[in-house]
């Protein structure tokens, strides 16, 4: 099996940023995407803390706009 980045795993408890997400957001890509990179924000080498920020909002702002929308079709 392939070891994943010591970015993606937890500083104390040691759990991988996945586990945590299939735990929490297994039904939900934009979520559980948005998850990811808030847990690893800042700690992948050569990749800006922002840029991690910005990847999760974005992820939250999809997510958003697909709810708006679901609960407009079911108000129909």
């Amino acid at each position: 099996m392939r070891k994943s980045p010591d970015y993606y795993m937890g500083k104390y408890m040691k759990i991988e940023a996945k586990n945590v997400v299939w735990d929490f957001q297994d039904d939900n890509y934009n979520l559980g995407t948005a998850l990811t990179y808030i847990m690893r924000a800042g700690k992948k080498p050569n990749n800006p803390i922002t840029q991690d920020i910005a990847k999760a909002i974005h992820h939250l702002e999809m997510e958003l706009e697909n709810q708006t929308y679901i609960e407009g079709l079911k108000n129909r």
